[in-house]
């Protein structure tokens, strides 16, 4: 199916994340279906992927009651989030798609990256990418230390944020789009790469919590050609209204 065809297809409906080559987690917040409520907090987001990674609540978990382009989404407020123990998830790199709007200016830690790099590190957001001693990457943007928490730290309208990283020959690789627009691209030295945890609205460290909302999260074990990308951004354009 070549790139124009895909892109139209995701336009107007036909197409889905059921198409992507090594897909692995996708969370869809409009499913009534694959969400179970404990009150008014959701206990269990259940995956579409076909792979069974469900994830579930931690410390009460999001609410669900907001809604963007007609359709429910999920809401974090800071004390809660969603985890899957041992999630199995990107050996030698994938993608991580997700989209999502802040509250305010704090820190977008919408996703804790499901595989960390190096030794001695932290667990940090599907959009940080650390280059300190000992913190060398993470799955999208470099910096330094803290000094540059990017455009979405202040993403406070909803967007479709799109993440490739990799591991090959000691080079850890990622590049990160924002409604389709590249954000950034670069590389660090290194040469291990531990799956962990993934975990939903809050850092693994249980300290840093996300507070905004999100509304699909799209995961596959292997970074996205840009025909992928390209289907799969449309598809989340039309579906969710974002820019």
């Amino acid at each position: 199916m070549s790139v124009g065809i895909r892109q139209s297809a995701a336009r107007n409906g036909t197409w889905s994340p059921l198409r992507l080559p090594s897909l692995m987690v996708w969370l869809d917040g409009s499913d009534t279906a694959t969400v179970t409520m404990s009150g008014s907090n959701v206990a269990t987001w259940a995956d579409k992927s076909g792979t069974g990674r469900d994830v579930t609540a931690v410390a009460g978990g999001p609410t669900r009651t907001v809604t963007q382009n007609g359709l429910l989404a999920l809401s974090f407020a800071g004390g809660a989030g969603m985890s899957r123990p041992a999630a199995g998830l990107h050996a030698t790199g994938g993608c991580v798609a997700v989209v999502m709007r802040t509250a305010g200016s704090g820190l977008p830690t919408y996703l804790s990256a499901p595989a960390t790099i190096t030794t001695n590190n932290l667990p940090a957001p599907a959009d940080q990418w650390q280059t300190t001693t000992d913190n060398a990457m993470y799955a999208g943007l470099p910096e330094m230390i803290n000094s540059a928490w990017h455009n979405l730290r202040g993403q406070t309208t909803w967007g479709a944020v799109v993440t490739n990283r990799s591991i090959s020959g000691g080079t850890a690789s990622a590049t990160q789009w924002l409604d389709g627009t590249q954000l950034r691209s670069a590389s660090v030295a290194s040469t291990n790469w531990t799956s962990g945890t993934l975990t939903i609205g809050r850092r693994n460290d249980g300290v840093t919590w996300f507070v905004g909302d999100l509304a699909e999260v799209v995961i596959t074990d292997a970074p996205l050609g840009s025909t992928d990308r390209l289907a799969l951004e449309a598809y989340l354009k039309a579906k969710w209204g974002t820019p």
